[in-house]
């Protein structure tokens, strides 16, 4: 659990600092240097100098007491289960390019909201990330032509430039756009 929010903070930019006693291989396989791991037990005193704690530990004790030192020193922390409350929750999260997905069920059930995120990466088109270019690029065909994003009906037109994309005809779809964006 603690490789994954580490890899969650690392891909939106964080410096992390991982305290774990044994690192397992989702930490190992982490390799930046934005990234610090010390190979210990957690210690009274970690939380100081940081903004958010994620406490992973497995020892519901341990996850207790981080949790607890945070409170007291105003920093932000995140437990993994219902039974460590924190002041953060992560959501399930699906990333394909510049399209996110995510998924909270107010940490009333992680699972469930794992499972809705996989169920909405399932239906959910296979080209996202190019139909996410071109809903850009007719965004900016439209505020070059002078006219406002809202004279595009949306709906229809992502699924109609969705179907092209999963059929795999890119070039139908990219005309469409430009055909849209001129009506």
């Amino acid at each position: 659990m603690g490789a994954r929010r580490a890899a969650t903070l690392l891909d939106a930019g964080a410096l992390v600092t991982l305290v774990a006693t044994e690192p397992g291989p989702g930490v190992r396989a982490l390799t930046t240097p934005h990234l610090v791991v010390e190979p210990r037990p957690y210690r009274r005193g970690d939380v100081a100098g940081f903004r958010l704690v994620v406490v992973a530990s497995g020892d519901p004790e341990v996850d207790r007491q981080v949790v607890e030192e945070a409170e007291s020193l105003g920093v932000l922390s995140s437990g993994t289960d219902r039974g460590t409350p924190a002041s953060v929750g992560f959501p399930a999260l699906w990333r394909s390019g510049p399209v996110t997905v995510a998924v909270s069920t107010g940490g009333k059930s992680p699972a469930l909201a794992g499972w809705l995120r996989n169920r909405l990466q399932c239906a959910l088109p296979g080209e996202l990330t190019r139909l996410a270019e071109l809903s850009e690029e007719a965004r900016a065909l439209l505020a070059a032509s002078g006219r406002p994003t809202a004279s595009l009906h949306w709906n229809p037109f992502l699924d109609q430039v969705a179907q092209l994309l999963d059929a795999g005809r890119q070039l139908e779809a990219e005309s469409l756009v430009i055909d849209a964006t001129r009506r």
